[in-house]
């Protein structure tokens, strides 16, 4: 239950009569914080797309703001939104708190008066001392505090909160339910048309609904980038002529939250599941606040100058997005097995496409392409009926080459929805765990091989001590190169076969993608003898938790950290986070699988912030993260040191190093190095393979470069970009959000 301190009205009146007079606040409706002078509006009409954001910040020209700017207020308002919602802070503190509050509070006199401009973000700094997080949505407060906007941002950070009870307490207040209900506008009362795609403030409509609590029924999404933690959308009313984007201000709509630890301490409503936006061409019903955040993730701006000045809108709760129609629903995507061997099948392709019951399917292609990136084909997959389409790929003829393909639906809206990338092999022969564990990209994925039983011919080591964790792992190569290790399903014959140090020919294995982690089963195999196991590949934690594609290739192989610190000795299921960096948002996380490990290991063995000499286990993938797999308590260290081992840290030689910044809007820059003087090449790929770019091709000598990249002609979305050096190739993942 919510502990709530009230205070007395008496001992307020009575404080406020001890304060001198010029200390008093000027008691006003929330309308009249948000009213813009007519000349103003005028003015900002007069600028059309020549606007600037400095225009309406509040360091510069101001033009959206009144002569309340900066002046201490007192209002009266009902809570709109759970403060426990609230998202948009980080712990700028350090002191595992979030720094700020935000909640929306509509002006009580709104009943009588209307709603236009009755509404208003309150963002409060002092909230644990002013039990901001104790309200619930109903709650009438009084708010006391200054009009100071954060640049074009309308808001009140309070002094003084005080809780007067309920809205629809009927001695105090009788305020009506609807008192909590949104206003209905369209996306052209918010941000007005102005031709070609484009739109600029609907500056008329902006004293009534600014940080207005609106709903917008029936819109389409008609642009959607999913790529990053905080997702963008848009929304339009009218097809696209006009438009809202949403912004996350509630960590309901927040993914880069889901683990914070300073909002799960405090029982913040952090997501459990990462929050996907609707695809586009999807029918919405959308409920929201609306702001200015300075943000225009699609550039539909028609500001002559780039700038951002286009309204926001903040849905607060889950309740306030209702999907009620919605894009061709790619059901399943299967192919036909392609196992080891030549000459090369063609490759069937089968999948279930269902409309929304008021839509039709009108088309279902297959793009597919080959490893080499050159072209892109299409396929038309035909109707089988029951929503089965089916299409034939054809077969390459040149071993070790993917195959990578995506399904694309479109219905009678024009909506389109695409699956997810697949991917195959064509080799002639499987001879190590690097030809069933690398993907198509280098980067985070399946074995093509998955669900495949073939024939193999490959000579490992058991890397684990399956006597001891009960699993079995295996490594074939003994420069730690990366992709060389696997983990095998740990059947009860393997375990009491297989130990440490053995050397086994495997010549047939079912190929299996278990939780996301690769394995073989079925294994046909023969001990051929003992050796010394590989020695542990000493790795740090935050290459392998912001580059997924090296952790990937990781999975399976014996891994070392070293002088690392205990971020969080308690990550819930017995497992704890450690961090090479002491940050938390560079922990890996260690499994307690091994039977050996005690599931309050961490607990009762580490404190928070202590550092020790080294973490070592395997590498590990479970519920939706990459972590370490330590088999015993002897493969952690409780004491602190500073010895390093240079020599096996990642990257080698040859390395291809992640863009910085990523994400970015449009320049980057790209770094790697080359162990040899000779022929170069970096290219940029998009999704399909279809190459945009050729950063570099040509005699580079030996040594660190770098090379900057300029997208500004491309879309907002995830790109590949490969370096070539001779025999060795290396791709990464990059992504550009405008």
């Amino acid at each position: 239950m919510k502990q709530v301190t009230i205070q007395l009205l008496t001992l307020a009146f009575v404080a406020m009569l001890a304060l001198p007079a010029t200390a008093q606040p000027q008691v006003v409706t929330i309308r009249e914080i948000n009213a813009i002078p007519q000349a103003n509006i005028d003015q900002l009409n007069a600028l059309g797309t020549g606007v600037t954001s400095n225009d309406i910040n509040d360091t510069g020209n101001g033009l959206i703001f009144n002569d309340l700017l900066n002046t201490e207020v007192q209002f009266v308002g009902v809570v709109l939104s759970d403060p426990l919602n609230s998202g948009l802070s980080n712990d700028d503190d350090g002191d595992g708190f979030p720094q700020r509050v935000h909640i929306f509070v509509r002006d009580t006199a709104a009943v009588s008066q209307g709603y236009a401009g009755m509404t208003i973000q309150v963002v409060d700094g002092n909230w644990r001392t002013n039990g901001t997080a104790d309200l619930t949505v109903g709650d009438v407060i009084r708010v006391t505090g200054l009009v100071d906007p954060f640049l074009s941002t309308q808001q009140i950070p309070p002094t003084t909160l005080d809780l007067l009870g309920r809205y629809n307490d009927v001695t105090n207040f009788a305020l009506p339910d609807s008192i909590l209900d949104p206003v209905t506008v369209t996306t052209e009362d918010i941000n007005k048309a102005v031709g070609g795609g484009v739109a600029l403030p609907n500056w008329d409509m902006l004293s009534s609904l600014h940080n207005q609590y609106v709903r917008i029924e029936g819109a389409k999404v008609i642009d959607r980038d999913a790529s990053s933690t905080r997702p963008n959308w848009t929304v339009s009313s009218d097809e696209g002529e006009s438009f809202a984007s949403f912004y996350d201000t509630s960590i309901r709509y927040r993914n880069d939250r889901i683990g914070a630890a300073f909002y799960i301490d405090n029982l913040f409503n952090v997501l459990e599941d990462p929050f996907l936006p609707p695809t586009i061409g999807a029918r919405v019903n959308l409920q929201g606040f609306l702001t200015f955040n300075g943000d225009d993730p699609f550039n539909r701006s028609a500001t002559t100058n780039g700038d951002n000045v286009l309204i926001s809108i903040n849905p607060m709760s889950d309740e306030d997005l209702e999907i009620t129609e919605a894009p061709p629903t790619i059901v399943s995507v299967s192919r036909s097995k392609v196992g080891p061997g030549a000459p090369f099948s063609a490759v069937e392709v089968s999948t279930e496409v269902q409309p929304d019951p008021s839509r039709t399917v009108v088309r279902v292609d297959v793009k597919y392409g080959y490893s080499n990136g050159v072209d892109v084909f299409t396929e038309n997959a035909l109707d089988q009926g029951a929503g089965v389409y089916t299409a034939t790929l054809p077969a390459p003829t040149e071993d070790g080459t993917f195959l990578t393909f995506v399904i694309e639906a479109e219905d009678s809206e024009g909506s389109i929805s695409t699956s997810t990338t697949q991917e195959a092999r064509f080799l002639e022969a499987i001879d190590s765990l690097e030809d069933i564990q690398l993907t198509t990209s280098t980067g985070f994925g399946p074995s093509p091989f998955a669900g495949v039983k073939a024939d193999v011919n490959i000579v490992a080591t058991v890397v684990s001590d399956p006597a001891v964790s009960g699993q079995i792992f295996l490594q074939d190569n003994a420069d730690l190169d990366a992709w060389s290790g696997i983990l095998i399903d740990n059947r009860p014959e393997y375990l009491s076969d297989l130990a440490l140090g053995d050397v086994v020919t495997i010549t047939n294995a079912l190929i299996e993608e278990e939780f996301d982690v690769t394995q073989l089963d079925s294994v046909t195999y023969t001990k051929t003898g003992t050796a010394e196991p590989y020695a542990y590949k000493v790795v740090t934690t935050d290459v392998l938790q912001q580059d997924k594609s090296i952790a990937e290739a990781h999975e399976g192989m014996r891994l070392r950290f070293e002088n690392v610190t205990i971020t969080t000795n308690d990550a819930g299921f017995g497992e704890w986070g450690f961090s090479s960096d002491g940050t938390v948002p560079n922990q890996i996380k260690a499994d307690d699988a091994s039977s050996a490990i005690a599931p309050d290991f961490a607990v009762t063995t580490f404190t928070n912030g202590e550092v020790v000499e080294y973490i070592k286990g395997l590498g590990w993938y479970s519920f939706g993260e990459f972590k370490l797999f330590p088999e015993s308590s002897e493969d952690i260290s409780t004491t602190a040191t500073n010895v390093a081992n240079e020599d096996e840290t990642l990257p080698g030689g040859f390395a291809l190093k992640q863009n910085f910044p990523n994400p970015f809007n449009p320049t980057t820059s790209i770094a790697f190095t080359v162990p040899v003087s000779g022929e170069v090449t970096l290219q940029v790929f998009d999704l399909l393979g279809r190459s945009v770019a050729t950063l570099l091709q040509g005699p580079l000598a030996a040594g660190d470069h770098s090379v900057a990249f300029n997208a500004a002609a491309l879309p907002s979305g995830t790109y590949l970009y490969r370096l070539t050096a001779g025999s060795e190739v290396s791709t990464r993942v990059m992504t550009l959000l405008k």
